[in-house]
């Protein structure tokens, strides 16, 4: 049996992960704790969904007083697997993370993107006078694919879709950019596809 644990940060939430592997069954049990990284405080209630990577299959388990336990069943036993995992609060929100089981050589990636509707919305202001950007343009990609898409906005209210060909449980990194004529930000992501 091996054992990992980790501290991951999110913007919005934290997690305590352990994680317990039993090589006959091929079964990983992923426990931990979900915190409310502004407070500290457990989160009272959600979901947790964890994801391989290499073959897709998932399993999710409720967040019960900021706990979580999540059996996921892997035929990959003798290989290194890449474990996607998705937190959902029940006050709305989210948290991503990532780990790498078990020893050996990678596994082979034999699951398949698919298209993965996501959406973004935000302000657009000026940094430096703190006023909103009157009009403008703001377009996302992925950067694990050559996909992406624009739309233009006015007061400053952004809103886009996005349906990049993904691999669930695989870490994306997406890139929004604001351009209002003259000046341009922009901003990335790091989220796990479901």
């Amino acid at each position: 049996m091996r054992h990992l644990a980790a501290l991951i940060v999110f913007s919005y939430l934290s997690f305590l992960i352990a994680v317990v592997y039993a090589q006959s069954t091929g079964t990983f049990v992923i426990t931990g704790k979900v915190l409310d990284s502004t407070t500290g405080n457990p989160i009272a209630s959600g979901n947790v969904t964890a994801i391989v990577k290499e073959n897709g299959n998932r399993n999710t388990s409720e967040i019960v007083a900021g706990s979580y336990s999540v059996n996921l069943t892997s035929n990959l036993t003798d290989k290194k697997i890449s474990i996607g995992i998705i937190t959902n609060s029940t006050d709305g929100k989210i948290g991503y993370s990532s780990l790498v089981a078990n020893l050996g050589g990678q596994a082979t990636q034999d699951q398949k993107c698919s298209a993965r509707r996501w959406r973004f919305n935000g302000t657009a202001v000026d940094s430096k006078s703190g006023t909103v950007i009157s009009s403008g343009t703001v377009s996302i990609s992925a950067k694990e694919t050559d996909e992406s898409n624009s739309t233009t906005f006015s007061n400053g209210a952004w809103d886009i879709y996005f349906s990049p060909c993904l691999i669930s449980g695989d870490i994306n990194t997406f890139q929004i950019k604001i351009l209002d004529g003259s000046k341009v930000g922009e901003m990335f992501l790091r989220l796990v596809a479901k």
